[in-house]
């Protein structure tokens, strides 16, 4: 009796996919390992390490049949503020590398990770206790300093938490505050990753990922006005993405 075609497949998803954990989490920790010596050279060395982590993972996603397509345009003679929808543990490191190097905005807990929060902190990270709002902000604002005039752009992401795709969270204060005191445009950036990359869980499945970049948002709006204009362009985008589930 021969062996169901489902069954196959889900088979090769499961091999595709352990294989893919495999590659990636082994190959990140000897990544890290060998690149201990680089915590003490400058820091253009950590951030280029990072770019080179961000072309590892998308390596290892081939492994699982993911690829990556970028629509849009990404801006990268410009100095902005990428604020991205958060779905999976893999955008930081992608978005690192396809956006050359910008600050991140990342949650305070990730600079406790091995070696790697060395290298976070070693290159500009800025992070945020999510627990403490006002203070958050207020550390934010002084973080930017700068920051701001090394004409590299921001990475942040509004939610602050990854979201499964297909649902919804409220986007928070913190991009607005970082839009305000930067006095720089805006690009929102949607993304489809959880659909392949689900948070938690151990199965991925193959496809191709969508990294659209949207058109800018200006500076000078009110916080309402922009935190509604940038919710608004994300969500659009997002539903067009579950349209094609369907």
């Amino acid at each position: 009796m021969g062996v169901k075609p489902s069954a196959t497949y889900g088979g090769m998803i499961f091999i595709r996919s352990l294989s893919f954990h495999i590659a990636f989490y082994g190959g990140t920790i000897a990544i890290a390992i060998l690149a201990i010596p680089l915590l003490f050279a400058p820091a253009a060395i950590g951030r280029a390490l990072g770019r080179f982590w961000g072309v590892y993972a998308l390596g290892c996603l081939r492994i699982a049949g993911i690829s990556i397509i970028v629509k849009g345009d990404r801006r990268l003679g410009e100095q902005v503020i990428y604020a991205a929808t958060h779905q999976s543990t893999y955008e930081t490191m992608i978005l690192y590398h396809i956006l050359a190097a910008p600050w991140v905005v990342l949650k305070k807990e990730l600079l406790n990770l091995p070696i790697i929060g060395r290298f976070m902190k070693k290159t500009g990270a800025i992070a945020l206790d999510r627990s403490a709002r006002l203070s958050a902000l207020k550390r934010l604002r002084e973080m930017l300093g700068d920051r701001i005039n090394s004409g590299r752009s921001f990475l942040i992401f509004p939610q602050g938490t990854r979201i499964d795709f297909g649902k919804k969270a409220p986007y928070k204060v913190g991009v607005f505050a970082l839009y305000d005191d930067a006095n720089l445009p805006v690009v929102p950036i949607a993304l489809d990753t959880g659909r392949y990359l689900p948070h938690g869980k151990l199965l991925t499945k193959p496809g191709q990922v969508q990294v659209s970049f949207l058109s800018p948002i200006a500076p000078g709006l009110e916080r309402k006005a922009f935190m509604n204009k940038l919710e608004t362009a994300i969500e659009r985008e997002l539903e067009q993405f579950q349209k094609e589930v369907l």
